[in-house]
């Protein structure tokens, strides 16, 4: 059995956004024990024009395999309305990716940990800082607060809301 690490999950949603992401945290609790949720956070939709985004970050520890945690989220997604025929960027019921796996780095086959998204926008970065500020980025090796402290890139504009 593999040994119990910390991940880290963004979720996202801008279809009724406050019963969704609600509906989300449910299913993963009924997973997973002792999980910590940051702040939620509005921002601009990414890649089209839609409704503004309400995300926030989802942090536990599991000695689960990356593939059952991708059928754990995609049915918990699937549960919730999301729909996966339609174009990339497009209105979302709920979005569930996996920021960080441990302190795993895996790019290949459509796998994508640490989530790129952690250094690129703040609906990623704000909510993991805040939950994890001296976790160690597995790629660039510095602290979430440091890397939200030096963020400059696009989605600054972030503001937290209450759930």
């Amino acid at each position: 059995m593999a040994l119990p690490r910390k991940i880290y999950l963004g979720l996202g949603s801008n279809q009724d956004r406050k019963q969704n992401l609600a509906n989300a945290i449910k299913g993963l609790k009924r997973h997973f024990k002792d999980i910590v949720i940051s702040p939620v956070y509005e921002t601009r939709a990414v890649g089209f024009k839609g409704k503004n985004f309400y995300n926030l970050v989802a942090g536990f520890t599991s000695a689960i395999s990356l593939e059952s945690l991708g059928r754990i989220i995609k049915d918990i997604e699937t549960h919730n309305g999301r729909i996966r025929t339609v174009q990339k960027y497009s209105d979302r019921s709920i979005d569930i990716d996996i920021l960080l796996f441990g302190d795993a780095v895996l790019y290949e086959d459509g796998i994508d940990i640490p989530r790129r998204e952690i250094s690129k926008y703040s609906f990623a970065l704000k909510p993991l800082a805040d939950i994890a500020p001296n976790l160690i980025h597995p790629y660039s090796k510095k602290t979430m607060s440091a890397l939200w402290n030096e963020f400059s890139g696009p989605l600054a504009d972030i503001k937290q809301v209450k759930l």
